[in-house]
This record gives structure tokens, sequence and C-alpha cells, in this order.
């Protein structure tokens, strides 16, 4: 049982650490009432590409019975494949274009309607994946089928050799990443876009809050990805061997085991945070912006 409690909180732990922050985050944004929100088309969107995700992204934490290569694979695209499902939400419904709109003389740019922090932290978190993937890429080894995916040590005496997220794993899934970050370009493009509506300010508010979701999106999608090969990179720094002389060693790079497995929960908690704040704040938004009629124009 106490085993059963602890597997559990392992693999679901930090969904549920990242549901309680969002909890607290969107209870601070509801008693402000700050946080403008679309009209029911544009939540609509948004709750259903993104419950999608999230429920995508717990199946293929369950127990199952497949072929573990199978597993690994599942688990280092799904974050991605429903990220990228999460994003083609988002960019719906694509706002028209309208005569009474009025022109606005301001050139829109990818950043007009999110703060730059965003696409500086989304730069970071690509550039922490690309370091690992290279990383665990260049040290990975042929198999017997030439896949690289083994990591080998050599002991003088004896080798040991265990799994590692090398380039079998990672090349299929820097595919997903360039798909992903493409996708959010050009949600970011086809929010900014379309002229301005009639009500500015409301207009405008729309698209910072549908801009901000694509941004979170994903940057979660990146999170839970790289928490799942930092976890599995964990595992690979605590192979071990032994011989009956009383020699033993590990991985030249033991040390790491620990501060990879936090590394990867934190990862995780913060990327399911990112995704659990954009669902709670499509299905329940602040009660002061929905009874406001100033943004129904912008949610067609």
């Amino acid at each position: 049982m106490t085993l059963t409690v602890f597997i559990f909180l392992f693999v679901f732990g930090p969904a549920l650490l990242g549901l309680i922050a969002a909890l607290v985050a969107w209870g601070v944004v509801r008693s402000r009432s700050a946080a403008p929100v679309a009209g029911s088309t544009v939540r609509g969107w948004t709750l259903g590409g993104v419950m999608i995700a999230v429920l995508a992204a717990l199946v293929v934490r369950l127990p199952r019975g497949a072929p573990q290569a199978a597993v690994l694979e599942a688990s280092y695209a799904l974050p991605l494949a429903a990220g990228l499902i999460a994003i083609a939400a988002l960019m719906l419904p694509v706002a028209r274009r309208s005569a009474s709109g009025t022109a606005a003389l301001s050139r829109r740019t990818l950043s007009s309607f999110a703060e730059r922090w965003w696409f500086v932290a989304l730069f970071a978190v690509v550039a922490a994946v690309l370091v690992v993937t290279i990383a665990a890429g260049m040290a990975s080894s042929p198999d017997n089928q030439g896949r690289h995916r083994n990591y080998l040590v050599d002991f003088g005496t004896a080798s040991a050799g265990t799994e590692i997220y090398g380039w079998y794993y990672s090349l299929p899934a820097t595919v997903l990443h360039a798909l992903l970050l493409l996708a959010a370009l050009l949600a970011v493009r086809s929010i900014a876009r379309p002229p301005l509506a009639l009500e500015h300010t409301a207009d405008g508010a729309v698209r910072r809050w549908r801009t901000r979701n694509v941004l979170a999106v994903t940057a979660g999608a990146l999170l839970l990805h790289l928490a799942v090969v930092l976890r599995s990179l964990s595992g690979t720094a605590s192979m071990s061997i032994s011989a009956e002389e009383g020699f033993s060693s590990g991985t030249p790079f033991a040390a790491l085991e620990v501060p990879l497995q936090v590394a990867g929960m934190a990862a995780d908690t913060v990327g399911w945070f990112l995704w659990l704040v954009i669902l709670l704040m499509a299905a329940f938004p602040p009660a002061k912006e929905r009874s406001t009629a100033a943004w129904r124009s912008a949610s067609r």
C-alpha cells in the first residue's frame, strides 16, 4: 500500500502541485477581477483544446503493458503532440475582417499583444531542451539494431549499459519541437494580424489573453517533455556496477542523479501549472469580466 501511494505521488505529484498552484493563481485573479477573458466562443475553443492536451498527458502516465520502447517513445512525444493540438484550438476562431473596423496606424507584430519576457522565457525553455537533447544524444551509443538509445560505461575490467534518451528518441521529438514552435508563431501571428475591432481596449485585452495562452501552452508542452527527459536521464545516472572482488562504480555523472530528478519534478510542476491555470481561467473567468459586454465583438 505504501509503495503504491509513493508511486502515485511520484507519477502524479507534479500534476497535483501544479493544480494547487493554478487554483491559488486563479483565486487571486478572480478576487481582483483583473484578467481580461474573451467571450464564450473563444473560451470554448481554449477550454476544449487545453482539456484534450491535459487528458492526453495524464493518460500516457497510466500503467500499461506495452513494450518499454513504445512506452518511452510515447512519454517523450505525447506532451509535444498534445501541445500542438491545444495550439491548433487556440488559433480558433480566426477573427473576421470587418468593414466597420477602424484602421490602426501602429504596426502589429508578434510581440504587440504579449510582454517580451514571455518570449524570453520561451526561448530559455527551448534552449534548455536543446542543450539536454544534444548532450544526451552525443552520449548515446547504437544498440544491436543500430538505434542510438544505449549508454555504455567501460569500467576497465567490466562494462555496463543502460537505456538513455539518445538520438533514436530525440530526433523525432526535435521534429515535434519545430512543429510546435512553428504552430505557436502562426497562432500568435493570426491573433495579432486582423484589424482591431471598434472597442480597441477590449479587443486588445482579449488578444493579449489569447497570445499569453498560446505562449504558455507552448512553454508548458516543452516543460512537460523536458521533465520526462530529465527524469529518464536521472535513471541513467543511477546505473552502477559491482564485482565479487568488492569493486563498485557508477556513471561519470552519477552525482547528477538527484539534481536531474529534482529539475525534472520542477519542470513537470511548472508545465502542469501553465496548462491548468489556462484551463481554469477559460472555464471560470472572473465574474466582473464575464458580465462585461465590451469584448463581445472580439469573441466571435
